[in-house]
């Protein structure tokens, strides 16, 4: 049997694969054990512990208008581009949404070759910082479902990726 998780638009964000059994025809729940059984054909079960199937929430990315960040950290600058080229600064930027914060991608005033990923709380305050190393002059966010990793976008088309977990705030 396979069990698949899709996003509100209908993206596959992960699938599971259990053998034992085939064709469902019940589910049932048991909050105690905190497993379900999927019965299939010829009263064929499998047992599956929620925490097997434990999915991180799939982020949001959408466009902003740049005036609406936080305190930029020291020694970072806003590059909101609106092409791989960097010629082109643009009035919106591409956010991350997850969980409770707003992830925005800054250049380095020294010129390096990383991008400054800040998560903001909805006040505005800084969670948490990471450094990610391999472009610079941010202007896009791509999502990666099933493999659960973000990748910031930078000039002529360089980028950097990360798994959703390594961006977690606890």
């Amino acid at each position: 049997m396979g069990i698949v998780a899709y996003t509100e638009d209908g993206i596959m964000v992960k699938r599971w694969d259990y053998p034992g059994a085939r064709y469902v025809y019940e589910i049932t729940f048991d909050t105690a054990s905190k497993t379900f059984m999927l019965i299939g054909q010829s009263k064929s079960k499998v047992v599956v512990p929620w925490a097997d199937i434990a999915l991180l929430l799939p982020p949001k990315v959408g466009r902003v208008p740049s005036s609406i960040h936080g305190l930029i950290p020291e020694g970072s600058k806003l590059d909101c581009c609106e092409n791989p080229d960097g010629s082109v600064m643009d009035d919106s930027c591409y956010t991350m949404e997850w969980k409770h914060f707003t992830y925005w991608a800054y250049s380095y005033i020294d010129n390096r070759y990383s991008f400054n990923i800040v998560a903001y709380y909805k006040t505005g305050k800084i969670a948490k910082q990471w450094e990610l190393k391999g472009s610079r002059y941010f202007y896009n966010i791509t999502l990666d479902y099933p493999n659960q990793s973000v990748t910031f976008w930078g000039q002529g088309k360089t980028s950097v990726t990360a798994k959703w977990s390594d961006l977690v705030i606890p």
